[in-house]
């Protein structure tokens, strides 16, 4: 399964109008990692995921398997991305420039941890709603 989470993270960066050192300071790391990721060389460990995610306002279905580029491209007002807006059409220079490598796929295993570690977070976090509920239906 290929991921776009490279491209993805420049793109919201640079979108965002912030550094790759103001990234690093985020999620506590070098700027050199924040440059490892942009490359696809490296990738970050969940939790810093998630909280890019978080500061991007994007999902983490979005982060990594989303070519955010495409719904929104240079010059567009910075808004929130969700899964509500439609793909605009940029021409078929654009989409070969997609489907030949824009991304920096991540192998099959490697994603499927992370996904798989985002199905974890979500149900931890349902069971602490479920806690709170129940703590505040016996009072």
């Amino acid at each position: 399964m290929d991921t776009f989470f490279a491209a993805n993270l420049k793109f919201l960066r640079k979108r965002k109008g912030v550094s790759q050192e103001q990234i690093a300071v985020l999620i506590d790391k070098k700027n050199s990692a924040i440059g490892s990721y942009e490359n696809g060389i490296s990738y970050p460990p969940v939790e810093n995921l998630v909280t890019l995610a978080d500061y991007f306002e994007v999902s983490l279905d979005e982060l990594l398997l989303t070519n955010l580029s495409i719904n929104y491209g240079e010059g567009q007002p910075d808004v929130r991305v969700n899964s509500n807006i439609k793909q605009k059409g940029k021409g078929a220079k654009h989409t070969a420039s997609v489907v030949t490598g824009y991304g920096n796929p991540m192998n099959s295993s490697e994603c499927e941890k992370l996904l798989q570690a985002k199905d974890d977070i979500i149900a931890a976090q349902q069971e602490t709603i479920n806690l709170y509920k129940k703590m505040l239906a016996e009072k």
